[in-house]
């Protein structure tokens, strides 16, 4: 900079520096969050004529639990003279632009038409570019100044658009979170329905030749415990049948059969069954640590609880000495299974520690063991000479 016959004279590091200092006095910007109970308004200086009034605002946040779709809002600018100059209805969120009609107070205002508060983030820019009048008027003003302000303009608008994402996301997000809460609730309350409305009935029979699976000296028969033959002419398999609908029975040849009913489940306790490599398992219940099991048995991820188990018994019969106890304790939930092994003609029957699936056996008229969920198909073919399942215990 230098002085000469009292002018001053700048170079030009110092017209960019001057320019600069000026833009911030030609431009303004306002950004804040508020919460809109019924009209909520805002107010902004516009300073001169013909100025670029730009912004956006996003409805990030509601409380409308039940609503899946937002309602919406309202927004209209007001100029000073009382005039609407931009106006939108039942929006989430929106960008808005006009020329200023005149100077003065301008109003910006939200209308939330339900009584749910929500949250508005809101965004504003009063933006003044010189114009030719203004470089006539102002001889400090020259074309570099009008330049710098339109750039500035241009940067303006950029970060004008990433708030308005960074909002966007947020309500995303917010959406995101309040569904799945819906979804939650709504499943719970569907479960609690049907337990309500259709009562669970536990269906899950499984009996064994006694050469393969010895009953308990315990439940040994007497002539008066009325016991029937289960397996003689498929006795109980038929009884099953007929009192259970949507019921299932896996004849086992020989050495008995597993039954079960896929109709009026407990939707958190279900069954389920599954073959593999001759290992026929039959399994209620949830398992609560499956994915560490998954990765310890090496099963993939569409692997359900019954595939667990059977993977479990594999490991216990070709990998051992292998004590069957650690096997049932390092599966946590709620459950009851019963495994028939085709090939070494052995069973495998175990429930969760606390016995948090009612799970009986007992001994029929001719000594084999039986097995099940169903305490009334349990008297039906031991009659007295019966008892709940050892909680942990397996055989």
């Amino acid at each position: 900079m230098e002085t000469t016959g009292g002018i001053i004279r700048c170079g030009g590091a110092a017209y960019v520096l001057l320019g600069l200092l000026l833009l911030t006095t030609l431009t303004r910007i306002s950004a804040l969050s508020v919460t809109v109970n019924d009209v909520e308004c805002i107010y902004e200086y516009v300073l001169y004529e013909g100025d670029t009034v730009s912004g956006n605002f996003v409805v990030v946040d509601h409380d409308i639990f039940w609503s899946s779709d937002h309602p919406g809002i309202d927004f209209t600018a007001t100029s000073p003279a009382g005039n609407i100059v931009h106006t939108l209805k039942g929006t989430s969120g929106d960008k808005f632009e006009f020329k200023a009609p005149k100077s003065g107070m301008y109003k910006f205002c939200f209308h939330n038409p339900y009584s749910t508060p929500e949250t508005v983030s809101f965004y504003i820019h009063v933006g003044h570019i010189p114009t030719e009048h203004d470089l006539a008027k102002d001889e400090h003003l020259d074309p570099i100044n009008v330049k710098l302000a339109e750039l500035k303009e241009a940067l303006e608008s950029v970060t004008a658009e990433q708030k308005y994402l960074k909002a966007r996301d947020t309500r995303h997000r917010h959406t995101n979170e309040s569904t799945r809460r819906r979804v939650i609730f709504y499943t719970v309350a569907e479960y609690l329905l049907l337990a309500l409305v259709n009562p669970e009935r536990r269906t899950m029979l499984a009996v064994f030749n006694k050469s393969v699976a010895k009953s308990p000296v315990e439940l040994q028969q007497s002539p008066q415990n009325g016991a029937v033959s289960a397996l003689k002419d498929g006795f109980l398999a038929t009884h099953f049948s007929s009192t259970h609908s949507g019921s299932f029975v896996i004849n086992l040849a020989s050495s008995g059969f597993f039954a079960y009913s896929s109709s009026r489940q407990n939707p958190l306790l279900p069954r389920l069954f599954a073959v593999a490599d001759d290992m026929f398992c039959l399994f209620e219940g949830h398992i609560e640590n499956i994915a560490a099991l998954k990765q310890q048995y090496g099963l993939n991820k569409t692997a359900n609880e019954v595939s667990i188990v059977i993977e479990a018994y594999r490991t216990l019969r070709d990998r051992g000495p292998y004590p069957a106890e650690q096997v049932v304790r390092g599966i946590a939930g709620r459950f009851a299974f019963v495994l028939f092994d085709a090939t070494s003609q052995s069973t495998f029957i175990a429930s969760d520690v606390d016995g948090s699936v009612p799970f009986l056996w007992g001994t029929d008229a001719e000594g084999h063991l039986v097995v099940s969920t169903d305490t009334e198909i349990v008297k039906q073919g031991c009659g007295k000479s019966s008892s709940p399942f050892p909680k942990g215990i397996l055989s």
